[in-house]
C-alpha cells in the first residue's frame, strides 16, 4: 500500500524550537519553519482511511521527529474543521533524525466517517513543545480523496496519529526524556502478503480449548507489520472497529514470525464463550484475513 506523496506548498506557523538530550548529545525538535509538507490517503483496511504526510526538511540544522505531536486536525475547504477526535497513540522510546534535504513519513489512520463527503482536506499538524503548526494539503497522491466508512454512529470519528517512518537512523531517548512513537526504517506503508494462507487449529470447542494459529506466506521483512487477534462475537468489520481499542473485545496475541510463517496460540477462557464465538483476525502488511472459531460445550 505504497503511497507515492507529491511535495506541495504547505503553510507554517513557526514555534521555539526545543532542546532534548540523546547520548548525551544536545540537539533540537524540529520546527515547523524548517518543514515543508504534504499528504494523501488510501483505504487502509476495515474501512479506515490511511495517511501518509510527507515531511521534508528546508532549512538547518539536523532536527529530531519523534515526540507524538499535541494535535492533528482535518480542515475542509472553507477552513472549517472536520468533527474528528484526535488519537494521539502510544509513546516508545526512539526518535528520527532528520537532515537538511531529508524525507520523512508522519503517519496518521482515519476512521469512522459518518458525516458527508467533507471535498478536498488539509492536514493541520500541532508539533509538540510550541515548535510550530504545518498546514498542508491531503489530497494525494493518490487522487481520490479516500474517505473512512462508517462503523458506529454513536461514536465520534477518529484521527489517530500511528507514528513516523524515514530511511534515517533512529536515535534512543535518554533516560528522562519524553517517549516517542515506534518509529520504522521504511519509508513508506509495508507491502501486502496475497499469497498469505491462514489456518487454525483445532476450528471448535469448550473453554480451556487451545488454538494453534498459523500464517504461511507472510511478508513482513523488518518484523514490525504483523498482528494476531481473537475477536468477540466474529469477524464483523463494524463490531472490530468499534471495539478496536477495547482488550475486552480484541484480544492481542503475541505471536513469533520465522522466515514468512507465522505462528501464534490462544487458549478460550470462560469468559469468551459467552458470545458463543468468534474469529481469529491475522495481518501481514497491509494483508488481512480471518478464521471463525465455534464455541461447544
Amino acid at each position: 500500500m505504497s503511497v507515492a506523496l507529491l511535495l506541495a506548498s504547505s503553510t507554517v506557523i513557526a514555534g521555539c524550537s526545543s532542546s532534548s538530550t540523546a547520548g548525551g548529545t544536545v540537539s533540537s525538535s524540529c520546527t515547523a519553519s524548517q518543514l515543508s509538507a504534504s499528504g494523501g490517503r488510501q483505504g487502509g483496511g476495515f474501512q479506515t482511511a490511511h495517511g501518509d504526510v510527507e515531511l521534508k526538511s528546508i532549512a538547518p540544522p539536523d532536527c529530531f521527529l519523534g515526540e507524538v505531536p499535541s494535535k492533528i486536525s482535518l480542515v475542509r475547504g472553507d477552513g472549517k474543521a472536520l468533527d474528528v477526535r484526535y488519537e494521539p497513540g502510544r509513546a516508545s522510546g526512539q526518535r528520527l533524525l532528520l537532515s537538511p534535504s531529508g524525507v520523512a513519513d508522519l503517519i496518521i489512520s482515519w476512521a469512522n466517517w459518518w458525516g458527508p463527503s467533507p471535498g478536498s482536506l488539509r492536514v493541520r499538524i500541532s508539533l509538540p513543545n510550541g515548535d510550530g503548526v504545518i498546514d498542508a494539503p491531503f489530497d494525494g497522491p493518490p487522487d481520490y480523496d479516500y474517505v473512512p466508512g462508517c462503523s458506529n454512529r454513536s461514536q465520534l470519528s477518529t484521527l489517530q496519529f500511528l507514528g513516523y517512518a524515514g530511511n534515517k537512523p533512529t536515535v534512543p531517548v535518554s533516560a528522562g526524556q519524553p517517549g516517542a512513537p515506534v518509529i520504522s526504517s521504511q519509508k513508506h506503508p509495508p507491502p501486502p502478503s496475497p499469497n498469505m494462507v491462514l489456518t487454525i487449529s483445532p476450528t471448535s470447542g469448550p473453554a480451556g480449548t487451545t488454538v494453534r494459529i498459523e500464517a504461511t506466506g507472510c511478508i513482513d521483512a523488518n518484523g514490525l507489520n504483523h498482528a494476531v487477534s481473537f475477536n468477540w462475537g466474529g469477524l464483523d468489520e463494524t463490531d472490530q472497529m468499534a471495539n478496536r481499542n477495547n482488550p475486552n473485545i480484541v484480544v492481542d496475541i503475541p505471536s513469533t514470525l520465522s522466515g514468512t510463517t507465522l505462528t501464534a496460540s490462544h487458549t478460550i477462557t470462560e469468559q469468551e464463550t459467552a458470545f458463543g464465538g468468534g474469529g481469529f483476525t491475522v495481518q501481514c502488511g497491509t494483508t488481512i484475513q480471518g478464521a471463525a472459531f465455534a464455541v461447544t460445550k
